[in-house]
């Protein structure tokens, strides 16, 4: 959102339109200085960041799940750990990434968790929450994590409780639909929540979901965390947010 802007002026125009707070994907070419200063001038809160996706203009999107990448995938976390704790975020997205094509699943999944338990047993010492993100294969193919079943799987393996689901409502109705009733069967994993309208990605008051009843449900089982607007308005993001007036903060 507010990509019609500059990033560093994305942070007042965000408060100006009532949000508390902010998340992004990547913004390592800032330093970590100036990323707060811009959060302090505008009284926001960072919720979460992302690790690093690795070389994404080759197709990496994250190194934890690709065999003989264990000192990368390490040296992202560490980055995105040292950020996060610098700009008091509580929560990082721990990308699996795209496992060479043949790769078994099991195969991913053992080096996967390798990486997560290691990362997962340091963030606890600075109380900070790895999040596991499904995401879709039409968006994004070959992404080791397509499913709240997989990654809550993976949850419970791990044997940490530092380790939650990131539920983006737009990938699980691209891959799997029944969003009200993954909200409620995972809730005791849920850390985090993204709307975005399906199909198109846009506003969440556009297309096949009733964004008010996906909040409504949240509420009704008592859910604490943020919801992230992840989604690409169809003009200038201002414009689009009369669907959110009743949850901002003017």
């Amino acid at each position: 959102m507010f990509t019609e802007m500059p990033f560093e002026q994305r942070f007042t125009a965000a408060a100006s339109a009532g949000f508390e707070y902010v998340e992004w994907n990547y913004a390592f070419d800032f330093t970590k200085e100036r990323l707060r200063n811009l959060l302090e001038a505008n009284s926001l809160a960072l919720t979460l960041i992302n690790v690093s996706g690795g070389d994404m203009s080759s197709g990496e999107l994250g190194l934890a799940a690709l065999p003989g990448r264990q000192a990368d995938a390490a040296a992202a976390f560490a980055q995105a750990l040292d950020y996060a704790t610098a700009l008091d975020a509580r929560l990082v997205h721990f990308l699996a990434g795209k496992p060479p094509p043949g790769m078994e699943s099991e195969a991913a999944d053992a080096v996967f968790l390798e990486n997560l338990c290691q990362s997962a047993d340091i963030a606890a010492s600075a109380g900070v929450t790895l999040t596991l993100e499904p995401l879709n294969p039409r968006d994004r193919a070959g992404y080791h994590l397509m499913s709240a079943t997989h990654a809550t799987r993976l949850i419970r393996s791990s044997q940490r409780s530092n380790i939650k689901l990131q539920l983006d409502v737009y990938h699980q109705q691209m891959h799997g639909g029944n969003v009200l009733q993954t909200i409620e069967e995972n809730f005791e994993y849920l850390a985090h929540v993204q709307l975005a309208g399906v199909p198109g990605r846009h506003e969440p008051d556009t297309g096949e979901l009733n964004h008010t009843a996906i909040l409504s449900k949240l509420d009704e089982l008592g859910y604490t965390g943020v919801v992230g607007c992840e989604y690409a308005p169809i003009g200038r993001t201002s414009a689009g947010l009369n669907w959110a007036q009743p949850y901002l903060n003017i």
